[in-house]
């Protein structure tokens, strides 16, 4: 039997890069950081939010002429 991995992109500009470092930041164990408002902030750890999510990003001209 063959597993297949399917990986979906998601945009850069609608998840940037942060730090997730300052106060009232949460670094989520999948790689994401939300505010102590629970609204996300984007990705503090690109590794292991494609890992645990199976997302890949992508700019927004990548996703736009796929």
């Amino acid at each position: 039997m063959t597993a297949i991995l399917m990986v979906y992109t998601v945009c850069v500009d609608r998840l940037p890069d942060v730090p997730c470092n300052a106060s009232r930041q949460i670094a989520y164990a999948n790689g994401t950081c939300y505010s102590d408002s629970a609204s996300m902030i984007g990705i503090w750890n690109q590794t292991v939010f494609e890992d645990v999510t199976h997302l890949k990003r992508t700019s927004a001209s990548e996703e736009y002429y796929k």
